[in-house]
């Protein structure tokens, strides 16, 4: 029974998600491989401070969305590694991305990453060399509304772009201190059990 209630609170408790996106981009005129990427983000789901969410079928201003969407907040961010070649962005790169006048967050995922992994998402970071970085992004039939896959970094001079329409994406969710600690609490009570017996 103790395990059990143990077991639950991992899941309960855990609001700390690690997440990587991996891929190749390539120059899109040559089709030429530029190099492969694998970002990293950490997101703490109690700094949270976005609630959006439209449930599959919902509208998002006059179109329908095909799956989930989940905004969050760029304020749950507490560490990122996001750099290919000799550009990087910051946590403080994030742009506000606006589907109608009242659907607005810093990233758009197809879960509760607290719960799953998402397979579609949309983020976009411009940092201060003026190059703009999307991971995933959105689109529409005209009707339908729907989160991507894919990647690209574009210089906004207009001199530079890679991308690639395939993203991978992992996340997993790391247990609080507090929840490790009942976890090695439970663990010893249940040897100390077994040694008795």
């Amino acid at each position: 029974m103790a395990l059990l209630i143990f077991s639950a609170s991992i899941t309960s408790n855990a609001a700390i998600v690690e997440l990587e996106f991996s891929g190749t981009y390539i120059e899109p005129w040559n089709q030429v491989v530029q190099g492969n990427f694998n970002y990293s983000l950490t997101y703490d789901t109690s700094l949270d401070t976005n609630t959006e969410f439209y449930a599959a079928g919902q509208t998002i201003g006059t179109r329908t969305t095909t799956h989930e969407w989940y905004g969050y907040s760029d304020s749950g961010v507490t560490d990122m590694d996001v750099t290919f070649d000799s550009r990087s962005w910051l946590a403080s790169d994030f742009a506000g991305l606006y589907m109608s006048n009242n659907a607005t967050a810093n990233l758009w995922f197809d879960t509760d990453i607290a719960v799953a992994t998402p397979t579609r998402m949309w983020v976009a970071l411009s940092n201060t060399d003026t190059q703009l970085l999307e991971l995933g992004g959105s689109s529409t039939n005209g009707s339908s509304v729907w989160l991507d896959v894919g990647s690209s970094i574009e210089d906004l001079m207009g001199t530079y772009f890679v991308y690639t329409e395939s993203l991978s994406i992992s996340s997993q969710i790391v247990p609080e201190p507090t929840t490790l600690s009942l976890l090695a609490v439970g663990g010893l009570a249940l040897l100390r059990r077994k040694q008795r017996a």
